[in-house]
């Protein structure tokens, strides 16, 4: 053990705390960092930004829906051969215009008429031996007659008993086997009848057959595909060409399905042509598809222009705009100051030098220029949402015009 008495003495007094201190280092690197946060807000907060603006104003505006469009016709025909052959003639030939019922083009006829022929010959056997038939009824009609008369003579001698029971009975004989004889060749007439009519039957089809190896235009217009040539063998529904009637052409365009309620017949349209999409061809809706294809979600609509290029082809792309509304002084803004929350729309407007952002209404989402319907007033100063956020002061680069 020691000495010491101080060695052994408890106590429960706190010793005397130790001077800290900050390391300089973190103290420079924290101030540091304050002022550059004290700038970064200065910058934000306190220092004008460059942003795009658009001044909100009234002009004319037009609510249209565009999409692509093919050019097609209500009327065009595939004509076919509704018979197998070797096609020996052909009329007409590409961008000719034919009339209904124009003869277009020839199938070898030579086995059709030969079948034609024999089908006459059998009808003018068949009405032959009718006419046999018949004449045979009329001479057994005659003999029946007259054994009807001898007959009755035989009943009237045998009540008075002038004649034998074998007279009467072979009187009777004779008159039963005329009456079984002409019911037997009013049979065979009936037969030689229905003969006849069968035999008349096939001509007419032979001849119907004969009629349609001259093939005919089904109806008036342009020749715009020719399938076949001379010397091709067909068989029967083989297509020889395609005629369209120009007055039936219309331009067929797709549209998102969201638009089908704002599209009506009737309504115009501007009609650009791949070949010169700066030059528009005006026209109208004519009519709207009822069916939505399932994978696309977009339906169709027919439009008819006012005037055709003088080149136009089947399936010719094109685009359509159809305007939906017009009025001439709508309160307009672009919509690429129109930001989205959710299905709310708003924009951030200028409001004592400071960015604000404010809920508006529209009256359509369509198109590049939308109308204001609530939120707005001529004159209010729009800023770029890309480039805005909440209390930011601004200096407007100048309005935009678009």
């Amino acid at each position: 053990m020691t000495d010491d008495p101080s060695a052994n003495r408890l106590t429960l007094q706190r010793p005397p705390p130790r001077t800290r201190r900050i390391s300089p280092v973190l103290f420079w690197c924290a101030a540091g960092m304050i002022l550059l946060a004290l700038v970064a807000l200065a910058w934000r907060y306190a220092w004008p930004q460059q942003v795009s603006s658009y001044r909100v104003k009234r002009e004319a505006l037009e609510v249209s829906v565009s999409g692509p469009a093919t050019l097609d016709a209500i009327n065009k025909a595939n004509v076919s051969s509704r018979v197998a052959g070797r096609l020996t003639q052909i009329l007409i030939d590409r961008n000719d215009r034919v009339v209904p019922g124009q003869l277009i083009a020839t199938i070898e006829q030579e086995d059709l008429r030969n079948i034609l022929s024999a089908s006459r010959a059998n009808l003018q056997g068949a009405q032959g031996a009718q006419q046999e038939a018949d004449a045979n009824v009329e001479s057994a009609q005659a003999t029946l007659t007259n054994a009807r008369s001898a007959f009755g003579r035989q009943a009237e001698l045998k009540e008075k008993g002038w004649v034998s029971r074998a007279s009467y009975e072979q009187a009777e004989a004779t008159l039963r086997e005329s009456e079984a004889r002409v019911a037997g060749l009013r049979q065979a007439a009936q037969r030689a009848r229905a003969q006849t009519d069968a035999a008349a039957a096939s001509v007419r089809v032979d001849e119907a057959q004969l009629g349609l190896a001259s093939v005919r235009a089904p109806f008036g217009g342009i020749v715009s595909v020719r399938n076949r040539n001379v010397g091709d063998v067909l068989s029967a529904g083989a297509s020889i060409l395609e005629i369209v009637d120009p007055e039936s052409i219309v331009l067929t365009a797709r549209f998102d399905e969201s638009a089908i309620g704002a599209v009506r017949p009737g309504q115009p349209a501007r009609i650009r042509f791949a070949f010169d999409a700066r030059r528009a061809v005006t026209g109208k809706v004519l009519r709207l598809g009822r069916s939505v294809d399932p994978e696309t979600r977009e339906f169709t609509a027919d439009i008819v222009a006012d005037r055709l290029p003088s080149n136009w082809a089947i399936n010719q792309r094109a685009n359509v705009e159809i305007v939906l509304s017009a009025k001439p002084r709508a309160l307009v803004v672009p919509a690429a100051f129109v930001e989205w929350n959710g299905i709310q729309p708003n924009v951030w407007v200028l409001e004592g030098g400071r960015a604000r952002r404010r809920s508006i209404e529209l009256t359509g989402t369509r198109g590049s220029r939308l109308e204001v319907r609530r939120g707005l007033a001529p004159g209010d100063i729009l800023l770029s949402p890309e480039d805005s956020y909440p209390f930011m002061p601004v200096a407007r680069q100048g309005d935009d015009d678009r």
